[in-house]
């Protein structure tokens, strides 16, 4: 069975098969990857033996708690399918590998009706298609019909429509060409976006923005760079991050979420910074634990561990919960300004723009080229108020415009 990975998680997508039909695996053995709208994660085998069936193809949407694989653990060759018998006393003997019978097969896995075998996947491929299963020809094994099945039955019809002027298949609601039209399921992290950003809106958010002087920060890194010296590069970003963290523990209630019963609001003692990451499946949050314990250096450092994973699709669930603070990075894409959308169940998030070279006036009047940054704030207006997030703008921004400051704080 495919077994409960946590975080509230029923149904995966399967990316990959790690193991076909007539392979053995041992207990340990890597079956399958699958994807979450949080996260990946790898399938390992419960049991020592044999595959005899796989119960989804690739892309396809599983359940938690129903069978993914039938595992044969005993030395029963199967003719026509496994005797019933030698089936119960196999499943007793090594609950909860799921072994089917023709009188017992489960519904999720393959769906029968009206003479009709096929995954679930390929019914609803035939749903969006309009196409009635009863008129495809299967070619799979036992009967059963296979996606191919299903769009070699559409290219038939749509050839045999274009010399009888009659449509086979049931036609687009909208009449819009197929070939202008691509349809792309919501699964995996796109789903989440969907999820997450649904329930931001519902938040009543309020916005704060101000400009952050970085000139001394950016002074700072160009000497490390011309220097001779050894050092660690730390990335710009890094440093904002820690500082942040340092202004968090002035103002605890910024680093907080509401309780389920919305009668509280819970200070979290711990600074688990989520960082907005870019990737090809959409937009992930990982966070880095713990940053008021962490040194700069082992912030950038997990920040290009967190960016490294998340680009190739390998964040796990212990990256993407948990956060308590998140900082979006919009700048390093290019933008210079956003306002970003609170990640429940925390209540503060920021929005970095990219730094740019501005003309700004010195004390002495004149002009003068500075490094400058935007932030943008939103905030739960319901537990924070504007003058409690304008002060933790006000301290971080010092923090940054003047970094002996904060080495003070840090001593």
């Amino acid at each position: 069975m495919l077994s409960d990975i946590g975080e509230g998680i029923n149904e995966v997508i399967i990316k990959d098969w790690y193991v076909k039909i007539g392979d053995t695996v041992k207990e340990f053995d890597s079956i399958c990857e699958v994807e979450s709208d949080k996260a990946t994660a790898t399938i390992s085998s419960r049991f020592e033996g044999t595959i005899v069936r796989i119960y989804y193809e690739n892309g396809a949407t599983a359940k938690v708690g129903q069978p993914l694989v039938d595992i044969q653990t005993n030395q029963v060759e199967p003719s026509n399918g496994i005797a019933t018998e030698m089936a119960n006393n196999a499943y007793s003997r090594t609950n909860p590998v799921s072994v089917q019978t023709e009188s017992n097969k489960t519904p999720n896995a393959l769906e029968s009706s009206s003479d009709v075998a096929t995954l679930p996947s390929v019914r609803r491929l035939a749903h969006e298609l309009g196409v009635d299963l009863r008129r495809v020809v299967p070619t799979g094994k036992n009967g059963r019909i296979l996606k191919e099945d299903v769009i070699n039955y559409v290219e038939l019809s749509k050839s045999e429509s274009q010399k009888t002027g009659e449509e086979s298949v049931r036609p687009a609601q909208n009449s819009i060409p197929d070939e202008l039209e691509t349809r792309i399921p919501l699964r995996g992290i796109r789903k989440a976006m969907f999820k997450t950003m649904t329930h931001s809106l519902s938040i009543p958010h309020f916005n704060y923005s101000d400009e952050i002087d970085l000139t001394r920060l950016v002074e700072a890194a160009r000497a490390r760079d011309r220097t001779k010296e050894p050092c660690v590069k730390v990335s710009n970003f890094a440093f904002i991050i820690k500082m942040t963290s340092l202004a968090l523990t002035e103002f605890p209630e910024l680093n907080a979420s509401i309780d389920g019963t919305g009668d509280a609001l819970i200070h979290k003692h711990y600074h688990n910074i989520g960082v907005a990451v870019d990737t090809k499946a959409g937009l992930v949050v990982p966070n880095i634990k713990n940053v008021q314990s962490l040194s700069v250096s082992e912030i950038n450092s997990e920040l290009l561990r967190l960016r490294e994973l998340g680009y190739s699709g390998k964040l796990g669930p212990s990256d993407l919960s948990g956060g308590t603070f998140t900082l979006s990075n919009i700048g390093a894409i290019g933008g210079i300004f956003g306002v970003p959308l609170i990640v429940a169940p925390e209540i503060v998030i920021g929005a970095l723009g990219r730094i740019r070279k501005l003309p700004r006036f010195s004390s002495n009047g004149g002009i003068e080229e500075r490094h400058i940054i935007q932030v943008v704030w939103s905030a739960d207006h319901r537990v924070v108020d504007g003058a409690t997030l304008s002060r933790f703008c006000n301290l971080l921004k010092r923090f940054l415009e003047e970094p002996e400051f904060a080495l003070l704080r840090l001593a």
